[in-house]
């Protein structure tokens, strides 16, 4: 059994996994910063600076 260090504290995988669970279960995605105009659009269509950050629009 390979022990991993959550914030400090030494934890088994089953441990680690219960933890991320619960954080998944509380995440909230972050309200968008532009609702409107040019802004909204780029925020909402733009890629990752990865993949060339190119505007993807998919019908």
């Amino acid at each position: 059994m390979i022990a991993e260090a959550v914030a400090g504290k030494r934890m088994t995988p089953e441990e680690i996994d219960k933890i991320l669970m619960e954080r998944r279960k509380q995440w909230k995605p972050k309200e968008r910063k532009y609702k409107k105009g040019v802004l909204r659009l780029f925020s909402e269509l733009a890629t990752i600076p990865m993949k060339g950050a190119y505007l993807e629009y998919d019908k």
